[in-house]
Formats: structure tokens, sequence, C-alpha cells
């Protein structure tokens, strides 16, 4: 009971408004169809990748890797089976998605933005949290790890993601 009352006394006490923080609660994900194909698409609309190399360049190199992870030593047995029947696919693009766009995005899409504070471009916490919110990203996740092989079931470690942009 004590973590809940700790979970709504935080969420009252932010600096952000009440309205503010309620646009943040999202629903669970919609459940995914069963396919076994993970799309990973980059967005850069700054065109930030013609830095290190062509945009071609980065999307088969990206791809290669992904799909290599399965030939990788030391990975546990069960985490190779489940990685074995996983297909990615990577595809670029030098802008970025409205809200329809990201609206349309299934359970397999990672959108990934290229983005900087460097130079004449300068992304602003407020624009990476504003896409966060776009693509209904709470301000609070899981993600749940094994600390040890033997550790049943996996831990859950938070992840902040509006604190940790604000801690950057």
């Amino acid at each position: 009971m004590g973590s809940v009352t700790r979970s709504i006394t935080r969420f009252f006490a932010s600096d952000d408004s009440v309205a503010t923080r309620l646009r943040r609660v999202f629903t669970p994900c919609s459940h995914g169809d069963g396919t076994k194909n993970i799309n990973i698409r980059i967005f850069d609309k700054h065109e930030l990748v013609n830095e290190m190399a062509t945009a071609d360049e980065v999307v088969s190199d990206l791809q290669n890797f992904l799909n290599g992870l399965v030939s990788q030593t030391g990975l546990e047995t069960d985490v190779l089976t489940r990685l074995s029947s996983i297909t990615f696919h990577v595809t670029y693009a030098n802008s970025t998605l409205d809200q329809a766009g990201i609206d349309h995005l299934g359970v397999n899409d990672f959108p990934m933005y290229l983005l900087t504070a460097t130079g004449l471009i300068n992304t602003t916490r407020d624009d990476i949290v504003s896409l966060l919110v776009s693509h209904r990203i709470p301000e609070q996740t899981f993600v749940f790890k094994r600390r040890r092989p033997d550790t049943v079931p996996p831990e859950p470690s938070p992840v902040r993601s509006y604190k940790d942009i604000e801690d950057d």
C-alpha cells in the first residue's frame, strides 16, 4: 500500500500541471499479431547520419548486426531460440513522422530518432518529451533483466525516461 501512496503523492507533487501529467498516463500496449518481423525505423530530419556514412551503409550495417545476433557466442540457449525466429528490417528516412504516422506504428515498429544539441541544431528537453508523449511513452516503465543466470523470474528495473532526459 505504501508504494501506491508514494506513487500518488509523487504524481501530484510534480512541477508539471495535473493535466500535463494525466496526458502521460497511457493505456497498455496493444498485443502483437504474432509476426516475428521487427521494423527498426530511423528518422533523421537533420541528416546527421551523413556525418558518419551514407544512409544505405548505416541501414545495412545495423540490419546485419541485428540479424547476426543469433550467431553470437555466450548467449543463453533460450535467448538464442527466441532470437532465431526474429527477422529485423531497418529503414531510413530524412524526415520525421507526424502524429498520424506515429499512431499508425505497429507493435513491432521501433522508431529511432537521430537528434542533437550541438552546432546549429538544438533539440531541447521539451522537444524530446513532446516526442515521448506523442509516442505514448509513459514516464516510468520497467525493463526486466536477469542479474544472475539462475534468477527466476527476472528482476524489474525502473526506467524513468522523462527524468533521464531532465538529468541529461
